[in-house]
Parts: C-alpha cells; structure tokens; sequence
C-alpha cells in the first residue's frame, strides 16, 4: 500500500521525491519531466517491482519529511523543467533531473569556468593558483568539487578576490566531505552556491563522485586544470568536458613531476596550454560578452 500523498503531488514534486530515493535509472526519473505526466498508482507500483527497496523507502520517508528538511536547511531542488535549471547543463548526455542547492541558484546562469586538480597541490600548483585566479574570478564564476588540494584552494582564492563560486559535491547536502572542508562548505552555502546531484541523505561512495565531476564539467564553458596525475578525478572531469565539445585547458608542468603528467598529456593531446589567465579569457570572451 503506497503513501497516497505522492499520488497527488504534480509531476515536479514527484521527480523531486523519487529522486530522493536515489536508485531510479535516468530513464525512469526522465518520464517525470513533462509537466503533465503524473505517475498514477499503477506506475509506483511497477516502480516497485523493480527496485524492490522503493517501497521501504516511501514508508520511511514521507513527502512531508522532505519539505521540512528542505525548510530547515534552506535546500532548493530544481528540476530539469524549472527555468531556473541551466542550459549548458541541459546540454550534455543524460544531464541530473534535479539538482539539489542551497545559496544564490542565480549563478547557476553566471559565465562558469572549472578549475580542478590534484588533491596533494604542490608549491608550483600554488603558485599557478595565486598568479591566474585574481583575473579569472573577475570574469567568471568558478566552479570546483570542494575537495582538498586544488579544489579547496579555486574555491577560497575565488572569495579572497571577491569573486563568486559554485561548489559541486559528491555527497547528499547535509554531509561534508572531506571533513576538513566542512567551513568552507558551509559558506559557500551561505554566500554563493552549492550543488548536489545526488539524494540529500546520500553519504561517501566512490561512485558518487563521477556524478560530481559530470555536473562541474556541464555547468561550466570550460575546464582548467592545474596539476593532475594520469589517473585522476581532474582528468575524468576533463574528459567530461570534451565529450560534451566544452573547451580544456591545462597548466603544463615538469615533465618529472607526477602531478603535471596528466596536464603535460592533456596538451599532448590538444588542450589549450594556460601560461596565463589571460589565455582563457580571451578564448572565452566571445561567449562571455
């Protein structure tokens, strides 16, 4: 027997609810996004007998639960069908039916520019980081994953410069990872913007965080990254990037230093070298201005 309350819920409020539930396929969320298809009692039902956990999760959680956690910690679901939803992000394959935030959603209609790298940042990371991000975070809001290292720094030298910054986690909205980062969190929160693609109950999993570098590499124009090794996250977020035709660019490096082979291949390979900031915003300023 179904809660009867998601039956009278419309058509958005069930893809908000379902996708709470976290383990519904893409095709399956994505016959919620026309604004008058309500899945009627059959549909949960056949829901069910698929994923056999759906039903232990609507008794558990009840739409009421949500609305007041989303109350109480000023989370915004928007879905695919809200205008508030960007457009670059509609663009790449099988974009997230919700996003779940909490801040300024206005920037997610702001220029956005990636920046990504490694988690162990070396002294020449840092140095790279301090010289392009005055100019960068004057042009574009900046978009990162909120991990250690590269991430953590995009984010803090963007609002040292009063620039404004987008962070994208892999996590459910109420958990911070890694822990160190939980103030950092907490004011972007606050003061500009954080993003989910998953569940807002969803903890750690190393699966996760491919959803996480899909959505940085869609909400922005262009990726940047500053030090990378060969098998990296910052990798994977740029081949996010080409795949959906946005532009790469990467800070060559030592070619003894394991944490440039992956910059120093991506150029091989044909993304921009950045010598300076100067060299992404002029690439970018036709789409910008």
């Amino acid at each position: 027997m179904f809660e009867p309350a998601i039956l009278n819920l419309t058509p958005r409020e069930q893809l908000i609810y379902l996708s709470e539930y976290g383990q519904l396929t893409y095709e399956e969320l994505s016959q919620l996004n026309i604004e008058d298809q309500r899945i009627d009692e059959h549909g949960i039902w056949q829901l069910t007998q698929k994923h056999q956990t759906l039903s232990q999760f609507l008794q558990q959680y009840s739409v009421e639960f949500f609305r007041e956690l989303y109350q109480k910690e000023g989370i915004n679901p928007i879905t695919i069908i809200d205008n508030e939803y960007p457009e670059q992000l509609k663009e790449i394959y099988h974009p997230p039916p919700v996003l779940f935030t909490k801040g300024n959603h206005s920037l997610l209609k702001t220029p956005s520019l990636a920046i990504v790298g490694s988690r162990k940042m070396s002294e020449y990371g840092q140095q790279v980081m301090t010289q392009l991000m005055p100019a960068l975070s004057r042009y574009f809001t900046i978009v990162s994953g909120l991990a250690c290292g590269c991430d953590a720094m995009a984010h803090q030298t963007c609002i040292k410069n009063q620039g404004q910054t987008i962070g994208v986690i892999g996590t459910g909205l109420l958990t911070a990872y890694p822990k160190q980062n939980k103030s950092l969190q907490h004011q972007i929160a606050t003061h500009h913007l954080l993003v989910s693609p998953l569940p807002n109950l969803a903890g750690v999993k190393r699966w996760h965080f491919p959803f996480r570098n899909r959505v940085i590499a869609g909400l922005s124009m262009g990726t940047c990254v500053i030090e990378a090794k060969i098998r990296s996250g910052s990798l994977i977020t740029a081949n996010y990037a080409l795949q959906e035709n946005r532009n790469v660019y990467s800070v060559p490096g030592n070619i003894f230093s394991e944490t440039s082979e992956g910059c120093n291949q991506l150029i091989q390979l044909g993304a921009k070298s950045v010598l300076s900031a100067k060299d992404i915003i002029e690439d970018l300023e036709g789409i910008i201005t």
